[in-house]
Protein backbone atom coordinates (compact mmCIF):
# COMPACT_ATOMS: atom_id res chain seq x y z
CA UNK A 1 0.00 0.00 0.00
CA UNK A 2 1.21 3.11 -0.95
CA UNK A 3 0.50 6.76 1.09
CA UNK A 4 1.14 10.32 0.26
CA UNK A 5 0.72 12.43 3.06
CA UNK A 6 -0.08 16.24 1.92
CA UNK A 7 0.84 18.79 4.58
CA UNK A 8 3.13 21.81 5.60
CA UNK A 9 6.23 20.21 4.98
CA UNK A 10 8.65 22.79 3.52
CA UNK A 11 7.81 25.86 4.97
CA UNK A 12 10.79 26.72 7.72
CA UNK A 13 7.97 26.72 10.30
CA UNK A 14 8.85 24.31 13.72
CA UNK A 15 5.76 22.93 14.57
CA UNK A 16 5.09 22.86 10.84
CA UNK A 17 8.11 20.71 9.88
CA UNK A 18 7.73 18.27 13.50
CA UNK A 19 4.04 17.64 13.09
CA UNK A 20 4.74 16.37 9.02
CA UNK A 21 7.77 13.99 10.83
CA UNK A 22 5.49 12.75 13.20
CA UNK A 23 2.78 11.68 11.59
CA UNK A 24 4.77 10.21 8.44
CA UNK A 25 7.24 8.34 10.62
CA UNK A 26 4.22 6.98 12.96
CA UNK A 27 2.76 5.67 9.73
CA UNK A 28 6.45 4.18 8.82
CA UNK A 29 6.87 2.34 12.36
CA UNK A 30 2.91 1.14 12.74
CA UNK A 31 1.18 0.23 9.45
CA UNK A 32 2.74 -3.19 7.93
CA UNK A 33 3.76 -3.37 3.92
CA UNK A 34 3.10 0.17 3.61
CA UNK A 35 5.22 3.05 1.25
CA UNK A 36 4.53 6.19 3.32
CA UNK A 37 6.06 9.61 2.01
CA UNK A 38 5.22 13.08 2.15
CA UNK A 39 4.58 14.86 -0.85
CA UNK A 40 6.96 17.22 -2.03
CA UNK A 41 4.48 19.85 -2.75
CA UNK A 42 4.41 23.56 -2.76
CA UNK A 43 1.09 25.54 -2.82
CA UNK A 44 0.90 28.13 -5.17
CA UNK A 45 1.92 31.32 -3.02
CA UNK A 46 5.48 29.40 -2.59
CA UNK A 47 6.30 28.28 -6.27
CA UNK A 48 9.55 28.53 -7.75
CA UNK A 49 10.97 32.07 -7.95
CA UNK A 50 11.65 33.59 -11.80
CA UNK A 51 13.79 36.64 -10.83
CA UNK A 52 15.57 38.90 -13.45
CA UNK A 53 18.89 39.59 -13.18
CA UNK A 54 18.27 42.73 -11.66
CA UNK A 55 16.51 41.43 -8.69
CA UNK A 56 18.83 39.02 -8.04
CA UNK A 57 21.56 41.52 -8.04
CA UNK A 58 19.59 43.77 -5.38
CA UNK A 59 19.10 40.54 -3.57
CA UNK A 60 23.04 40.01 -3.22
CA UNK A 61 23.81 43.51 -2.09
CA UNK A 62 21.03 43.17 0.60
CA UNK A 63 22.87 40.27 1.93
CA UNK A 64 26.48 41.92 1.48
CA UNK A 65 24.60 44.79 3.80
CA UNK A 66 23.29 42.68 6.10
CA UNK A 67 25.88 39.69 6.14
CA UNK A 68 25.47 38.31 9.58
CA UNK A 69 22.09 38.30 9.40
CA UNK A 70 22.55 36.41 6.17
CA UNK A 71 24.41 34.12 7.26
CA UNK A 72 22.37 32.88 10.58
CA UNK A 73 19.30 32.49 8.08
CA UNK A 74 21.30 30.30 5.77
CA UNK A 75 22.24 28.14 8.76
CA UNK A 76 18.54 27.67 9.99
CA UNK A 77 17.70 27.05 6.43
CA UNK A 78 20.41 24.35 6.55
CA UNK A 79 19.66 22.62 9.64
CA UNK A 80 15.58 22.51 8.57
CA UNK A 81 16.74 20.86 5.32
CA UNK A 82 18.51 18.78 6.93
CA UNK A 83 16.49 17.75 9.25
CA UNK A 84 13.63 16.93 5.93
CA UNK A 85 16.76 15.34 4.36
CA UNK A 86 17.96 13.11 7.02
CA UNK A 87 14.40 12.23 9.10
CA UNK A 88 11.57 12.12 6.74
CA UNK A 89 10.92 10.34 3.65
CA UNK A 90 9.64 12.75 0.89
CA UNK A 91 8.44 11.66 -2.65
CA UNK A 92 10.89 11.68 -5.02
CA UNK A 93 8.71 14.19 -7.51
CA UNK A 94 8.42 18.13 -6.59
CA UNK A 95 4.98 19.25 -7.45
CA UNK A 96 4.76 23.32 -7.73
CA UNK A 97 1.42 24.41 -7.36
CA UNK A 98 -2.26 23.00 -8.30
CA UNK A 99 -1.63 22.67 -11.65
CA UNK A 100 1.10 20.47 -11.54
CA UNK A 101 0.17 18.00 -8.81
CA UNK A 102 -2.68 16.71 -10.76
CA UNK A 103 0.07 14.61 -12.58
CA UNK A 104 0.11 12.81 -9.02
CA UNK A 105 -3.34 11.28 -9.73
CA UNK A 106 -3.25 7.59 -9.46
CA UNK A 107 -0.14 7.35 -7.64
CA UNK A 108 -0.95 6.25 -4.39
CA UNK A 109 -3.78 4.05 -2.95
CA UNK A 110 -4.35 6.30 0.14
CA UNK A 111 -4.32 9.73 0.42
CA UNK A 112 -3.99 12.19 3.56
CA UNK A 113 -4.76 15.35 4.07
CA UNK A 114 -2.75 16.82 7.67
CA UNK A 115 -2.37 17.92 9.86
CA UNK A 116 -2.01 22.06 10.32
CA UNK A 117 -4.12 24.57 8.87
CA UNK A 118 -4.18 22.85 5.47
CA UNK A 119 -7.59 23.98 5.17
CA UNK A 120 -6.75 27.66 5.38
CA UNK A 121 -6.43 28.71 1.76
CA UNK A 122 -6.23 32.30 2.93
CA UNK A 123 -2.11 30.69 3.70
CA UNK A 124 -1.55 28.88 0.32
CA UNK A 125 -2.80 31.65 -1.93
CA UNK A 126 -6.02 29.62 -2.38
CA UNK A 127 -4.35 25.92 -3.31
CA UNK A 128 -7.00 23.86 -3.17
CA UNK A 129 -4.97 20.82 -3.06
CA UNK A 130 -5.10 20.48 0.60
CA UNK A 131 -8.55 19.53 -0.15
CA UNK A 132 -7.70 16.54 -2.64
CA UNK A 133 -8.89 17.70 -5.44
CA UNK A 134 -6.74 16.03 -7.40
CA UNK A 135 -7.44 12.58 -7.32
CA UNK A 136 -11.13 10.82 -6.93
CA UNK A 137 -8.99 7.37 -7.54
CA UNK A 138 -7.25 7.13 -3.89
CA UNK A 139 -8.96 6.66 -0.82
CA UNK A 140 -9.18 10.05 1.01
CA UNK A 141 -8.26 10.27 4.54
CA UNK A 142 -8.30 13.83 6.66
CA UNK A 143 -5.60 13.88 9.84
CA UNK A 144 -6.07 16.59 11.96
CA UNK A 145 -7.12 19.29 9.33
CA UNK A 146 -7.38 22.53 10.90
CA UNK A 147 -8.46 26.09 9.42
CA UNK A 148 -6.96 28.09 12.41
CA UNK A 149 -10.21 29.85 12.82
CA UNK A 150 -13.54 29.98 13.11
CA UNK A 151 -14.91 32.27 10.30
CA UNK A 152 -13.82 30.80 6.82
CA UNK A 153 -13.96 32.09 3.42
CA UNK A 154 -17.10 30.97 0.70
CA UNK A 155 -14.35 29.65 -1.35
CA UNK A 156 -13.45 27.03 1.73
CA UNK A 157 -17.52 26.56 2.46
CA UNK A 158 -17.88 25.57 -1.28
CA UNK A 159 -14.59 23.62 -1.12
CA UNK A 160 -16.02 21.32 2.14
CA UNK A 161 -19.25 20.68 0.02
CA UNK A 162 -17.73 19.73 -3.22
CA UNK A 163 -14.51 17.90 -1.57
CA UNK A 164 -14.67 16.94 2.08
CA UNK A 165 -17.92 14.82 1.35
CA UNK A 166 -15.58 12.87 -0.69
CA UNK A 167 -13.14 11.73 1.99
CA UNK A 168 -13.95 8.18 3.74
CA UNK A 169 -12.52 9.29 7.23
CA UNK A 170 -12.45 12.96 8.24
CA UNK A 171 -10.78 14.10 11.73
CA UNK A 172 -10.13 17.58 12.96
CA UNK A 173 -7.45 19.10 15.18
CA UNK A 174 -10.13 21.67 16.96
CA UNK A 175 -13.94 20.61 18.09
CA UNK A 176 -14.73 24.11 15.75
CA UNK A 177 -12.81 22.72 12.54
CA UNK A 178 -15.26 19.47 12.77
CA UNK A 179 -18.01 21.88 13.94
CA UNK A 180 -18.11 24.06 10.85
CA UNK A 181 -17.70 20.84 8.49
CA UNK A 182 -21.21 19.18 10.02
CA UNK A 183 -23.02 22.04 9.76
CA UNK A 184 -22.27 22.29 6.01
CA UNK A 185 -22.09 18.89 4.90
CA UNK A 186 -23.64 17.03 7.72
CA UNK A 187 -20.77 14.97 7.91
CA UNK A 188 -19.69 14.67 11.94
CA UNK A 189 -15.71 14.39 11.89
CA UNK A 190 -13.74 13.21 14.72
CA UNK A 191 -11.56 15.33 16.85
CA UNK A 192 -8.26 13.78 17.17
CA UNK A 193 -4.72 15.28 18.29
CA UNK A 194 -2.27 16.88 16.59
CA UNK A 195 0.50 14.42 15.19
CA UNK A 196 3.08 15.64 17.47
CA UNK A 197 1.38 13.37 20.46
CA UNK A 198 1.24 9.75 18.29
CA UNK A 199 5.14 9.43 18.61
CA UNK A 200 6.78 8.65 22.08
CA UNK A 201 8.48 11.35 24.24
CA UNK A 202 11.36 8.73 23.62
CA UNK A 203 11.31 9.35 20.24
CA UNK A 204 11.08 13.38 20.15
CA UNK A 205 14.24 13.06 23.13
CA UNK A 206 16.36 11.07 20.80
CA UNK A 207 16.02 13.89 18.00
CA UNK A 208 17.20 16.64 20.93
CA UNK A 209 20.82 17.97 19.55
CA UNK A 210 22.69 17.16 22.35
CA UNK A 211 25.94 19.34 20.82
CA UNK A 212 24.34 22.66 22.20
CA UNK A 213 26.03 23.95 25.02
CA UNK A 214 23.33 25.33 27.34
CA UNK A 215 23.76 27.09 31.09
CA UNK A 216 22.66 24.60 33.70
CA UNK A 217 18.98 26.57 34.42
CA UNK A 218 17.68 28.44 32.11
CA UNK A 219 14.13 29.96 30.62
CA UNK A 220 13.11 29.08 27.06
CA UNK A 221 10.56 31.44 25.38
CA UNK A 222 9.13 30.77 21.65
CA UNK A 223 7.13 33.64 20.49
CA UNK A 224 4.86 33.40 17.44
CA UNK A 225 4.68 37.07 18.39
CA UNK A 226 6.07 39.65 21.05
CA UNK A 227 2.56 41.08 23.20
CA UNK A 228 2.37 42.58 26.37
CA UNK A 229 1.50 39.46 27.73
CA UNK A 230 4.64 37.53 26.66
CA UNK A 231 6.94 40.33 27.55
CA UNK A 232 5.58 40.80 31.27
CA UNK A 233 5.44 37.13 31.79
CA UNK A 234 9.77 36.82 30.72
CA UNK A 235 10.02 39.86 33.26
CA UNK A 236 8.34 38.12 35.68
CA UNK A 237 9.87 34.49 35.25
CA UNK A 238 13.44 36.58 35.17
CA UNK A 239 13.22 38.36 38.30
CA UNK A 240 11.05 35.34 40.50
CA UNK A 241 13.70 32.59 39.17
CA UNK A 242 16.44 34.25 38.24
CA UNK A 243 17.21 32.48 35.39
CA UNK A 244 19.15 33.80 32.05
CA UNK A 245 16.57 33.81 29.51
CA UNK A 246 16.82 31.81 25.71
CA UNK A 247 14.56 32.73 22.77
CA UNK A 248 13.53 31.37 19.83
CA UNK A 249 11.23 34.15 18.03
CA UNK A 250 8.80 33.78 14.97
CA UNK A 251 7.63 36.68 15.71
CA UNK A 252 10.11 38.97 12.93
CA UNK A 253 10.47 41.27 15.97
CA UNK A 254 14.37 40.38 17.26
CA UNK A 255 15.55 42.13 20.68
CA UNK A 256 11.94 42.71 21.71
CA UNK A 257 13.03 41.02 25.36
CA UNK A 258 16.78 40.95 26.57
CA UNK A 259 18.18 37.51 26.60
CA UNK A 260 20.07 35.30 24.19
CA UNK A 261 18.23 35.42 20.99
CA UNK A 262 18.90 32.12 18.84
CA UNK A 263 18.17 32.88 15.19
CA UNK A 264 19.84 29.95 13.58
CA UNK A 265 17.25 27.22 15.61
CA UNK A 266 16.03 24.07 13.60
CA UNK A 267 14.27 21.56 14.80
CA UNK A 268 16.31 19.26 16.90
CA UNK A 269 17.74 22.93 18.65
CA UNK A 270 13.99 23.25 19.33
CA UNK A 271 13.33 20.00 21.01
CA UNK A 272 16.82 20.48 22.82
CA UNK A 273 15.73 24.05 24.30
CA UNK A 274 12.34 22.39 25.40
CA UNK A 275 13.89 19.46 26.81
CA UNK A 276 16.30 21.29 29.14
CA UNK A 277 14.50 24.52 29.89
CA UNK A 278 13.46 25.27 33.86
CA UNK A 279 10.53 26.55 32.39
CA UNK A 280 8.79 27.23 29.30
CA UNK A 281 7.29 31.01 27.86
CA UNK A 282 5.11 30.48 24.62
CA UNK A 283 2.36 31.99 22.73
CA UNK A 284 2.86 29.13 20.26
CA UNK A 285 0.60 26.01 19.90
CA UNK A 286 3.39 23.54 19.27
CA UNK A 287 5.47 25.35 22.00
CA UNK A 288 2.61 24.03 23.85
CA UNK A 289 2.51 20.98 22.73
CA UNK A 290 6.33 19.94 23.38
CA UNK A 291 6.02 21.70 26.53
CA UNK A 292 3.38 19.12 27.65
CA UNK A 293 5.01 16.15 25.46
CA UNK A 294 8.40 17.11 28.00
CA UNK A 295 5.99 17.30 30.68
CA UNK A 296 7.62 20.97 31.61
CA UNK A 297 6.56 23.48 33.76
CA UNK A 298 4.90 26.60 31.35
CA UNK A 299 3.50 29.63 30.67
CA UNK A 300 1.19 29.71 27.78
CA UNK A 301 0.30 33.27 26.66
CA UNK A 302 -2.78 33.98 23.96
CA UNK A 303 -2.66 34.56 20.53
CA UNK A 304 -4.31 37.73 19.37
CA UNK A 305 -5.04 35.78 15.76
CA UNK A 306 -4.47 32.28 15.95
CA UNK A 307 -5.53 30.93 19.64
CA UNK A 308 -8.27 28.38 18.55
CA UNK A 309 -6.23 25.31 18.92
CA UNK A 310 -4.22 26.57 21.57
CA UNK A 311 -7.48 26.74 23.75
CA UNK A 312 -8.71 24.37 22.65
CA UNK A 313 -5.37 21.72 23.79
CA UNK A 314 -5.75 23.52 27.10
CA UNK A 315 -9.56 22.83 27.27
CA UNK A 316 -8.41 19.46 26.69
CA UNK A 317 -5.81 19.60 29.66
CA UNK A 318 -8.55 21.54 31.96
CA UNK A 319 -5.99 24.64 32.35
CA UNK A 320 -7.94 26.98 29.94
CA UNK A 321 -7.62 29.02 33.06
CA UNK A 322 -4.37 29.54 33.37
CA UNK A 323 -3.46 31.42 30.06
CA UNK A 324 -2.31 34.20 29.92
CA UNK A 325 -4.37 37.48 28.28
CA UNK A 326 -2.33 39.09 25.19
CA UNK A 327 -1.71 42.59 26.85
CA UNK A 328 -1.53 41.34 29.97
CA UNK A 329 0.34 43.67 32.69
CA UNK A 330 -0.11 41.75 35.83
CA UNK A 331 0.94 38.20 35.08
CA UNK A 332 0.60 36.01 38.95
CA UNK A 333 3.00 33.27 38.08
CA UNK A 334 1.62 30.99 40.94
CA UNK A 335 -1.76 31.16 39.08
CA UNK A 336 -0.57 30.87 35.77
CA UNK A 337 2.30 28.33 35.78
CA UNK A 338 1.31 25.12 34.44
CA UNK A 339 2.94 21.56 35.59
CA UNK A 340 2.64 18.90 32.87
CA UNK A 341 3.39 16.53 34.92
CA UNK A 342 -0.16 16.92 36.78
CA UNK A 343 -1.74 17.59 33.83
CA UNK A 344 -0.20 15.33 31.25
CA UNK A 345 -2.19 12.10 31.72
CA UNK A 346 -5.19 13.81 30.83
CA UNK A 347 -4.25 13.72 26.96
CA UNK A 348 -3.94 9.93 27.67
CA UNK A 349 -7.41 9.02 26.30
CA UNK A 350 -7.44 11.38 23.55
CA UNK A 351 -3.84 10.34 22.62
CA UNK A 352 -5.38 6.79 22.70
CA UNK A 353 -8.37 7.40 20.17
CA UNK A 354 -6.15 9.38 17.91
CA UNK A 355 -3.99 6.40 16.98
CA UNK A 356 -7.07 3.69 16.73
CA UNK A 357 -8.59 6.61 14.60
CA UNK A 358 -5.68 6.64 12.28
CA UNK A 359 -4.86 2.90 12.44
CA UNK A 360 -8.77 1.75 11.38
CA UNK A 361 -8.54 4.77 8.21
CA UNK A 362 -5.42 3.40 7.48
CA UNK A 363 -6.76 -0.74 7.54
CA UNK A 364 -6.63 -1.97 3.79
Amino acid sequence: MKIGILTFHKVNNLGAILQAFALNKYIEMHINNCNCEVIDFTPNNANVSNDGLLIKMLKLIKHLIFWRQYKNDRKRNERFEAFRNNRMTISPVTYHGDEEIKKCSGVYDVLISGSDQILNITLTGESTSFYLDFDDKAKKVSYASSFGRMDITDKEKELIRKELIKFRFLSFREKSGAQIVQNLIGVEGKEVLDPVFLMERKCWLGLCNNELILPKRFAFVYAMEMTDGIKNAVLEVKNRFNLPIIIVNGSGQHNAIKGDEDTTCGPMEFLRYIRDAEIVITNSFHGTAFSLIFEKKFLCIAHSKRNVRIENLLKNIYSQDKQIDVDCKNVLLNECIIDSRLVIFRLNEMISNSKKYLMYALKP
